[in-house]
Protein backbone atom coordinates (compact mmCIF):
# COMPACT_ATOMS: atom_id res chain seq x y z
CA UNK A 1 0.00 0.00 0.00
CA UNK A 2 2.82 2.42 0.91
CA UNK A 3 4.65 1.77 -2.36
CA UNK A 4 1.44 2.34 -4.29
CA UNK A 5 0.99 5.71 -2.57
CA UNK A 6 4.60 6.67 -3.33
CA UNK A 7 3.98 5.92 -7.00
CA UNK A 8 0.73 7.88 -7.11
CA UNK A 9 1.47 10.82 -4.81
CA UNK A 10 4.17 13.24 -6.09
CA UNK A 11 7.06 13.86 -3.69
CA UNK A 12 8.87 17.21 -3.66
CA UNK A 13 12.30 17.33 -2.04
CA UNK A 14 13.31 20.48 -0.19
CA UNK A 15 17.06 21.11 0.14
CA UNK A 16 17.97 17.42 0.43
CA UNK A 17 21.66 16.51 0.26
CA UNK A 18 22.69 14.03 -2.47
CA UNK A 19 19.31 12.50 -3.41
CA UNK A 20 21.09 10.24 -5.91
CA UNK A 21 23.37 8.84 -3.22
CA UNK A 22 20.36 8.25 -1.02
CA UNK A 23 18.65 6.35 -3.82
CA UNK A 24 15.73 8.74 -3.91
CA UNK A 25 16.17 9.59 -7.61
CA UNK A 26 18.01 7.94 -10.50
CA UNK A 27 19.81 11.16 -11.45
CA UNK A 28 19.45 14.88 -10.86
CA UNK A 29 18.61 15.49 -14.51
CA UNK A 30 16.16 12.60 -14.92
CA UNK A 31 14.71 11.48 -11.61
CA UNK A 32 13.03 8.44 -13.14
CA UNK A 33 10.44 8.49 -10.39
CA UNK A 34 7.48 10.37 -9.00
CA UNK A 35 9.99 12.57 -7.16
CA UNK A 36 11.67 15.91 -7.84
CA UNK A 37 12.56 19.12 -5.99
CA UNK A 38 15.71 20.84 -4.78
CA UNK A 39 19.06 19.75 -3.39
CA UNK A 40 21.87 21.37 -1.42
CA UNK A 41 24.31 18.89 -2.94
CA UNK A 42 27.56 20.71 -3.69
CA UNK A 43 30.42 18.17 -3.64
CA UNK A 44 32.85 20.63 -5.26
CA UNK A 45 32.82 22.70 -2.07
CA UNK A 46 34.55 19.93 -0.12
CA UNK A 47 37.84 20.46 -1.89
CA UNK A 48 37.33 24.23 -1.88
CA UNK A 49 36.99 24.25 1.90
CA UNK A 50 40.25 22.36 2.18
CA UNK A 51 42.03 24.83 -0.10
CA UNK A 52 40.74 27.74 1.97
CA UNK A 53 42.02 26.20 5.20
CA UNK A 54 45.35 25.44 3.55
CA UNK A 55 45.53 29.08 2.47
CA UNK A 56 45.07 30.15 6.08
CA UNK A 57 47.40 27.51 7.54
CA UNK A 58 50.28 26.91 5.08
CA UNK A 59 51.70 24.14 7.32
CA UNK A 60 48.45 22.16 7.19
CA UNK A 61 49.42 18.53 6.66
CA UNK A 62 46.81 16.52 8.55
CA UNK A 63 43.08 17.06 9.10
CA UNK A 64 40.21 15.16 10.64
CA UNK A 65 36.70 14.87 9.26
CA UNK A 66 33.72 14.04 11.45
CA UNK A 67 31.29 11.69 9.76
CA UNK A 68 28.19 9.71 10.71
CA UNK A 69 28.53 6.06 9.78
CA UNK A 70 24.76 5.68 9.87
CA UNK A 71 24.40 8.08 6.92
CA UNK A 72 25.04 6.45 3.51
CA UNK A 73 26.01 9.88 2.13
CA UNK A 74 28.95 10.37 4.44
CA UNK A 75 31.59 7.90 3.12
CA UNK A 76 31.44 9.57 -0.30
CA UNK A 77 32.10 12.96 1.32
CA UNK A 78 35.12 11.57 3.15
CA UNK A 79 36.39 10.12 -0.14
CA UNK A 80 36.08 13.50 -1.86
CA UNK A 81 38.04 15.23 0.90
CA UNK A 82 40.70 12.49 0.82
CA UNK A 83 41.08 12.88 -2.94
CA UNK A 84 41.43 16.67 -2.71
CA UNK A 85 43.86 16.35 0.20
CA UNK A 86 46.12 13.95 -1.70
CA UNK A 87 46.85 16.64 -4.28
CA UNK A 88 47.91 18.99 -1.47
CA UNK A 89 49.97 16.46 0.44
CA UNK A 90 47.51 16.41 3.33
CA UNK A 91 46.46 13.32 5.27
CA UNK A 92 42.81 12.82 6.21
CA UNK A 93 41.49 10.99 9.23
CA UNK A 94 37.78 10.15 9.39
CA UNK A 95 36.10 10.00 12.79
CA UNK A 96 32.74 8.27 13.16
CA UNK A 97 30.31 10.02 15.51
CA UNK A 98 26.81 8.60 15.89
CA UNK A 99 25.76 9.72 19.37
CA UNK A 100 26.39 12.87 21.43
CA UNK A 101 28.73 10.86 23.65
CA UNK A 102 30.99 10.20 20.65
CA UNK A 103 31.80 13.85 19.94
CA UNK A 104 34.30 14.75 22.69
CA UNK A 105 36.32 11.50 22.38
CA UNK A 106 36.48 11.99 18.61
CA UNK A 107 37.88 15.50 19.06
CA UNK A 108 40.48 14.19 21.51
CA UNK A 109 41.44 11.43 19.08
CA UNK A 110 41.84 13.99 16.32
CA UNK A 111 44.10 16.12 18.52
CA UNK A 112 46.18 13.10 19.53
CA UNK A 113 46.63 12.16 15.86
CA UNK A 114 48.09 15.59 15.10
CA UNK A 115 45.18 17.04 13.13
CA UNK A 116 45.70 20.76 12.50
CA UNK A 117 42.18 21.40 11.22
CA UNK A 118 38.70 19.90 11.30
CA UNK A 119 36.00 19.25 8.72
CA UNK A 120 32.65 17.53 8.91
CA UNK A 121 30.19 15.79 6.62
CA UNK A 122 26.78 17.18 5.78
CA UNK A 123 24.55 15.24 8.16
CA UNK A 124 21.52 16.04 10.30
CA UNK A 125 22.96 14.42 13.44
CA UNK A 126 26.27 16.24 13.11
CA UNK A 127 24.35 19.44 12.57
CA UNK A 128 22.51 18.83 15.84
CA UNK A 129 25.90 18.73 17.57
CA UNK A 130 27.17 21.98 16.05
CA UNK A 131 27.33 23.88 19.35
CA UNK A 132 29.39 21.13 20.97
CA UNK A 133 31.70 20.72 17.98
CA UNK A 134 32.25 24.47 17.66
CA UNK A 135 32.96 24.81 21.38
CA UNK A 136 35.47 21.95 21.43
CA UNK A 137 37.20 23.13 18.25
CA UNK A 138 37.60 26.58 19.80
CA UNK A 139 38.90 25.16 23.07
CA UNK A 140 41.46 23.03 21.24
CA UNK A 141 42.43 25.93 18.96
CA UNK A 142 41.76 23.85 15.84
CA UNK A 143 40.54 25.91 12.86
CA UNK A 144 37.43 24.35 11.39
CA UNK A 145 35.63 25.23 8.19
CA UNK A 146 32.00 24.15 8.35
CA UNK A 147 29.37 23.45 5.73
CA UNK A 148 26.75 25.95 6.85
CA UNK A 149 26.55 29.37 8.50
CA UNK A 150 24.52 27.78 11.32
CA UNK A 151 27.81 26.43 12.66
CA UNK A 152 29.35 29.90 12.71
CA UNK A 153 26.29 31.26 14.51
CA UNK A 154 26.84 28.42 17.00
CA UNK A 155 30.36 29.70 17.73
CA UNK A 156 32.33 28.22 14.84
CA UNK A 157 35.12 29.89 12.91
CA UNK A 158 33.92 29.90 9.31
CA UNK A 159 31.65 28.12 6.86
CA UNK A 160 31.44 27.76 3.11
CA UNK A 161 28.08 26.46 1.98
CA UNK A 162 24.91 26.99 0.04
CA UNK A 163 21.83 28.88 1.14
CA UNK A 164 19.21 26.53 2.56
CA UNK A 165 16.36 28.99 2.15
CA UNK A 166 16.84 28.97 -1.60
CA UNK A 167 16.09 25.25 -1.65
CA UNK A 168 12.91 25.71 0.37
CA UNK A 169 11.62 28.59 -1.74
CA UNK A 170 12.31 26.80 -5.00
CA UNK A 171 10.65 23.63 -3.68
CA UNK A 172 7.43 25.64 -3.44
CA UNK A 173 7.81 26.41 -7.14
CA UNK A 174 7.90 22.69 -7.87
CA UNK A 175 4.71 22.16 -5.89
CA UNK A 176 3.06 24.86 -7.98
CA UNK A 177 4.19 23.25 -11.24
CA UNK A 178 2.95 19.82 -10.21
CA UNK A 179 -0.41 21.19 -9.10
CA UNK A 180 -0.66 22.72 -12.57
CA UNK A 181 -0.17 19.33 -14.17
CA UNK A 182 3.60 18.86 -14.53
CA UNK A 183 5.00 15.34 -14.20
CA UNK A 184 7.65 15.14 -11.43
CA UNK A 185 9.69 12.71 -13.52
CA UNK A 186 10.03 15.41 -16.18
CA UNK A 187 11.37 18.03 -13.73
CA UNK A 188 15.10 17.85 -12.99
CA UNK A 189 16.24 18.36 -9.42
CA UNK A 190 17.39 21.97 -8.92
CA UNK A 191 20.96 22.53 -7.78
CA UNK A 192 21.82 25.42 -5.44
CA UNK A 193 22.89 28.68 -7.09
CA UNK A 194 23.85 30.75 -4.04
CA UNK A 195 27.11 30.43 -2.14
CA UNK A 196 27.71 31.82 1.35
CA UNK A 197 31.14 32.22 2.93
CA UNK A 198 30.61 33.19 6.57
CA UNK A 199 33.41 34.11 8.96
CA UNK A 200 33.34 35.03 12.65
CA UNK A 201 35.56 37.98 13.57
CA UNK A 202 35.69 37.01 17.24
CA UNK A 203 36.63 33.40 16.45
CA UNK A 204 39.44 34.59 14.19
CA UNK A 205 40.74 36.80 16.97
CA UNK A 206 40.53 34.10 19.63
CA UNK A 207 42.54 31.73 17.43
CA UNK A 208 44.99 34.49 16.51
CA UNK A 209 44.31 33.97 12.81
CA UNK A 210 44.37 36.43 9.94
CA UNK A 211 42.80 35.78 6.58
CA UNK A 212 45.00 36.35 3.55
CA UNK A 213 43.55 39.09 1.36
CA UNK A 214 42.60 36.68 -1.43
CA UNK A 215 40.48 34.74 1.06
CA UNK A 216 39.17 37.75 2.95
CA UNK A 217 37.92 39.26 -0.29
CA UNK A 218 35.73 36.21 -0.85
CA UNK A 219 33.86 36.50 2.46
CA UNK A 220 30.19 37.22 1.83
CA UNK A 221 29.14 37.47 5.46
CA UNK A 222 31.14 38.72 8.42
CA UNK A 223 29.63 37.66 11.74
CA UNK A 224 30.54 38.93 15.23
Amino acid sequence: MLQERQRSIPIVLAAVNDPVGLGVVDSLEHTGRNVTGTTIYAPHLIGERLRILKGIIPTLDRVSMFMNGNNPNNPAQVALLTSAAKDLGIQVQSLDIRTPADVAPAVDKAIDSGAKGFFHCVDSFINSQRFTIAKLAAQKKRPTIYTDREYVLAGGLMALGVGHLEGYYRAAEYVDKILRGANPADLSVALPTKLIFSVSRSALQSMDLTLPKEISDRVTEWLP
